[in-house]
């Protein structure tokens, strides 16, 4: 088993690393149950289907799911697509950045748009 990165990378940084590869997967392919969800995640990750359902139920519990009915099962379904919660989550983690630390963020800010121009 490789060593737990120091910071997480990817989506991770925003959820946790399982409910990353839940949602990865269910962006790929949705909507889906506990069941589908966990025979396509457990060769790669062997993980209890009750892990995947526990997992499952906070993504929907954290408004990042919906579920629906089939028959008996519950249907996951992201309330968005990836790159929406991308976009949403970078928004926040600036917003809450300036907030914190005002002048060092307007200062980088025109870094950024400094070295855009010299790029261009």
């Amino acid at each position: 088993m490789s060593p737990r990165p120091s910071h997480p990378r990817g989506l991770a940084r925003f959820v946790g690393p399982l409910e990353a590869r839940v949602l990865e997967r269910l962006w790929q392919n949705h909507p889906a149950t506990a069941k589908e969800v966990w025979l396509d995640i457990k060769g790669k990750y062997p993980l209890a289907y009750t892990t995947i359902l526990t997992i499952l139920m906070r993504l929907k519990a954290k408004g990042l799911l919906t579920a629906g009915k089939r028959r008996q099962a519950l249907l996951f379904s992201p309330t968005s697509d990836r790159a929406t919660f991308i976009h949403q989550r970078l928004q926040t983690f600036l917003a809450e950045l300036a907030d914190d630390f005002p002048d060092d963020f307007t200062t980088i800010t025109k870094d950024l748009r400094g070295s855009r121009r010299e790029r261009a």
